[in-house]
């Protein structure tokens, strides 16, 4: 639409610099039609520059639940506080560079990720990940090794729904006073 107006503008403007006396007139709306539109690249270049145009990102994933069977399932130690937890999605998880948007994403090969409550859990906080069906290799060992081995995680199962994960009493975390009332 902004195309199109500036092309009007543009048109116009060249049509009335014809005639000597709409000759200011015409180059203000050559000008005018010019700026409009290179001002909207220029905006939408700042957008995407900086991640804030909702029509690139993928819609979250509506049917994942901890009742189905996942790659990863993530438990974190006990008294790791959500901060803490987002931070580590935030920086390890989602630290890949983005195909589909400036920014960082998920790698290529996860294709669905799910927080956990405590009580979905075990008494952990936790995230479950589904990985592409075949996805192997070093990227995806790298990909695991890293999440085992950071402090914030306690446990990490593969292949099995987080609902299926059943911890003697002795392993599960203490819920927190505030995990409780949820």
């Amino acid at each position: 639409m902004v195309f199109l107006l500036g092309c009007f503008f543009a048109v116009t403007g060249t049509v009335l610099m014809i005639y000597w006396r709409t000759r200011s007139t015409g180059v203000a709306l050559l000008g005018s039609g010019i700026a409009m539109y290179l001002i909207f690249l220029g905006c939408i270049g700042f957008l995407k520059k900086f991640d804030k145009v909702t029509w690139q990102h993928e819609p979250p994933a509506q049917h994942f639940g901890p009742d189905q069977q996942a790659s990863l399932v993530i438990y974190y130690r006990p008294g790791t506080t959500d901060q803490q937890i987002e931070d580590f999605v935030e920086h390890k998880l989602e630290s890949y560079p983005s195909k589909v948007h400036d920014g960082t994403d998920f790698p290529d090969f996860v294709t669905e990720y799910l927080g956990l409550l405590p009580s979905q859990a075990n008494g952990f906080s936790g995230s479950a990940l589904t990985l592409k069906a075949g996805a192997h290799g070093a990227a995806v060992d790298s990909f695991v090794a890293m999440v085992q081995f950071d402090p914030r995680v306690a446990r990490v199962f593969r292949d099995i729904a987080p609902d299926d994960i059943h911890l003697p009493k002795g392993e599960r975390a203490p819920m927190r006073p505030s995990q409780q009332l949820r």
